[in-house]
């Protein structure tokens, strides 16, 4: 037997719908490690907000919710990290440093502090597979702050610019179902 299928108003998937006539889970990704013959080692995370919620069908309160509580926040923070940005701050850059070769090698998490004209300061934050006396001189090249910044306002406005993407088109869609449901 087919299952019945409808639209989401999160993401605009054709997912199937539950017994109740709402939209199933769907969206997740799988992490962890999974083997034959193992269980209990893999988990899903991160539903789509239209899990559980009725079709867009149905009504366009998904997609109002999902533009109030997701994408006009997302946009917001997003702004937020392109002005910033502009004010040349300094950065933080997290990185891995093995501290012996072999197999099982220890590491540490490390902090790198970036600041506009000066040298970059490391802290190292976290060792991890047990303790080491004396860290070895940092072997990475440090990257240089304003190819840094400029890689990190790219991002952003990119960010940003899909984020304003996501805005328009939830906007249009439910100015369609509206103008749908009055005709």
């Amino acid at each position: 037997m087919a299952k019945i299928k409808a639209t989401c108003g999160a993401c605009f998937s054709a997912v199937a719908l539950n017994a109740d006539g709402r939209i199933a889970r769907h969206g997740w990704r799988e992490v962890g490690g999974r083997k034959a013959g193992q269980h209990g080692h893999a988990w899903h995370v991160g539903n789509c907000f239209g899990s559980g919620r009725l079709p867009y069908e149905t009504t366009a309160q998904t997609t109002v919710d999902y533009l109030d509580h997701v994408v006009l926040p997302a946009s917001a923070s997003a702004r937020r990290e392109v002005d910033r940005l502009s004010a040349r701050p300094t950065l933080y850059v997290e990185a891995h440093m093995n501290l012996w070769y072999g197999r099982n090698d220890p590491k540490a998490i490390a902090t790198l502090v970036i600041a506009p004209g000066s040298e970059p300061r490391r802290y190292v934050r976290e060792l991890v597979c047990g303790e080491v006396e004396g860290l070895p001189t940092w072997k990475a090249d440090f990257p240089a702050y304003d190819s840094l910044l400029q890689s990190r306002v790219r991002d952003a406005n990119g960010r940003l610019s899909t984020i304003t993407e996501a805005v328009a088109f939830c906007a249009e869609k439910i100015a369609a179902w509206t103008s749908a449901k009055a005709a």
